[in-house]
């Protein structure tokens, strides 16, 4: 299994495994869970939720696969 660095914000960065749990909070934000910690996700520049959402998704899913 590979594993590659995931940029959640400014600040933060972690690693596609340690990722639990992505929400969508009521006023269009989005949080990752690592190691059990909270980050706010910072979305792309006119970048919707609900993009910014299927964007980390698909960021995980292809450094956990090795793409």
């Amino acid at each position: 299994m590979a594993d590659k660095l995931i940029r959640i914000n400014n600040e933060n960065a972690v690693m596609a495994s340690q990722i639990t749990r992505i929400e969508r909070g009521c006023y269009g934000d989005v949080f990752v869970w690592a190691d059990g910690v909270k980050h706010h996700l910072l979305p792309g520049y006119g970048e919707a939720c609900y993009q910014a959402e299927t964007r980390i998704i698909n960021e995980i899913n292809a450094a956990l696969s090795g793409d």
